[in-house]
């Protein structure tokens, strides 16, 4: 594989210079428009290697599932769970929807993996700490007022989830137990960043960001930082450094 992506880097490279070389060329021999088609047939061309280029050495199978699974994420926060077709995220996702189908059983199938990694503790303690580190710098009101700026859309597809799993009683329980285990994922980090932290302010603190980043998206005069941040550290509480 490694081969495969030197040598396509190595195509595209000569591509490249020949594209440039050529194009000095035919200007000089023929007229500025004929030379402007050669030049943008060669740009496509470019662009394909690129694009090759790029995809050497990746799992197909792999990026095939992130995209279809980012594309539901979007349509999913855009239209909802019911009002997005397997049609439209295939579309989004530049898939058939025999690719989904070879990846995910159902739409619900679909939701479920888009939960899973969403609460994955690997991909969401990098905003935790970020929230932590500005606690204990005591710049907790200028990271709030910066963070809630504007609606998070993650925000607005945890909510989506939420109300996806309530009106679902036979899932309700499988999203809660993923929600669960990402939640003693939060507090293992608040405890371990925040010394004498509430061991159960985690709710509190998942409630308050949230609400807040909501809060932003219906009017800036919403988004209020200093306040945020003034319920969040009473909610936490522990030691900060100033």
């Amino acid at each position: 594989m490694a081969t495969d992506s030197s040598g396509v880097a190595a195509a595209l490279k000569a591509l490249m210079a020949a594209t440039a070389d050529l194009s000095k060329a035919v200007t000089k021999d023929v007229g500025a428009d004929v030379a402007e088609q050669v030049a943008s047939a060669l740009q496509s061309a470019t662009d394909s290697m690129q694009a090759a280029s790029r995809k050497a050495g990746r799992n197909p199978k792999a990026d095939t599932r992130a995209e279809i699974l980012e594309a539901a994420a979007a349509l999913f926060t855009e239209k909802g769970f019911d009002a997005a077709s397997l049609d439209e995220i295939a579309k989004k996702a530049g898939r058939t929807k025999g690719a989904i189908y070879a990846h995910f059983e159902s739409k619900d199938d679909l939701m479920m993996a888009l939960i899973r990694e969403m609460t994955d503790p690997n991909t969401c303690d990098q905003q935790t700490l970020d929230v932590v580190e500005a606690y204990r710098d005591g710049t907790l009101a200028e990271y709030m007022d910066e963070a809630v700026c504007e609606a998070d859309p993650g925000v607005l597809l945890s909510m989506e989830i939420l109300a996806y799993a309530l009106r679902r009683p036979e899932r309700r329980e499988e999203v809660a137990q993923v929600f669960i285990r990402h939640r003693d994922a939060l507090k293992a980090v608040i405890a371990k960043e925040i010394p004498g932290a509430h061991q159960e302010a985690v709710l509190a603190f998942a409630t308050i960001v949230n609400m807040g980043s909501l809060y932003a998206g219906l009017s800036p005069e919403l988004a209020d930082g200093a306040a945020i941040a003034e319920l969040l550290g009473n909610a936490v509480g522990g030691k900060t450094h100033h």
